[in-house]
């Protein structure tokens, strides 16, 4: 993909994201008068999809000259060592943002679903164990980050970060991570289809919560792609390619996790004509 549709997509879904932030924060305070803990965290989910907008637009053009080396296409030179020195903290940077911004729209999700269970125990219960792994898994996919390939003397990454093995070991962290992303997504998802399960809502509105929880089914299909058409086992990933959708991913999960907000306020609507408030 080309440098000029990466970053226009790039904008495109980081307005996006801001207007649905908008509206999500105009709904909360027109029903609520206030906002709340899972309001802040996609707000903190939203400036990391802005700051991360705002690195590839300052970066990306090198990032995209130096393309072909780094999918190993062209070997690399002085001129490209010496980029690479500077991209480093960008790219730490970046898949430290791009995990953030991921796990802050997760944890949001369940900040809204800890309140619907109410005193309900076994809900609690089975919150605190997605929470908990939800948590444990953030921390496993910063940590497995490659950090002596991008943080390290040119020496050391041409010796070592080259190799067939260790391109075998940077897809693997790949794949690690996407299916922790789903993993979790998953494990989330069950938090609300139980709670549903167990309330005795008529059968229509059970049905429609439930559609609007299996919105996040678009995120885990962003999050596939990314991994299916961005990386192949046995060659470098396409770095292009990956960061696209990677970023169409974080576009995503903010527009999503304020998607509920179209149905509040229609029903906060529907309330002030039928009662005159």
């Amino acid at each position: 993909i080309s440098f000029p549709r990466f970053i226009a997509t790039l904008w495109t879904f980081s307005a996006l994201a801001s207007c649905f932030i908008i509206f999500r924060l105009y709904v909360r305070l027109l029903t609520y008068r206030r906002l709340f803990l899972d309001d802040a965290l996609v707000v903190a989910a939203w400036i990391t999809t802005v700051a991360t907008a705002v690195m590839w637009q300052v970066e990306g053009p090198v990032l995209y000259h130096y393309s072909p080396v780094f999918g190993g296409q062209v070997l690399p030179t002085l001129e490209f060592l010496d980029a690479y020195l500077h991209l480093q903290g960008y790219m730490v940077a970046w898949l430290v943002l791009f995990y953030s911004g991921l796990w802050l729209v997760k944890l949001s999700f369940l900040s809204f679903f800890y309140t619907l269970g109410g005193k309900m125990r076994t809900h609690r219960i089975w919150w605190w164990v997605v929470f908990g792994f939800t948590v444990a898994w953030w921390f496993v996919c910063i940590g497995i980050i490659d950090y002596r390939c991008l943080i390290n003397d040119t020496s050391y990454i041409m010796t070592h970060c080259g190799s067939t093995g260790h391109i075998h070991k940077d897809n693997q962290i790949i794949y690690i991570s996407c299916a922790g992303d789903i993993l979790t997504d998953l494990l989330i998802l069950s938090v609300p289809i139980f709670l549903l399960w167990e309330t005795q809502l008529p059968q229509r509105q059970k049905l429609v919560l439930l559609c609007f929880f299996l919105i996040t089914v678009v995120i885990m299909a962003i999050a596939l792609v990314r991994v299916i058409l961005g990386v192949d086992y046995s060659q470098t990933m396409d770095i292009s390619w990956f960061y696209f959708w990677s970023s169409m991913e974080m576009g995503a999960a903010v527009m999503v996790a304020c998607a509920a907000s179209f149905r509040q306020l229609y029903i906060t609507s529907r309330n002030r004509h039928l009662f005159g408030r």
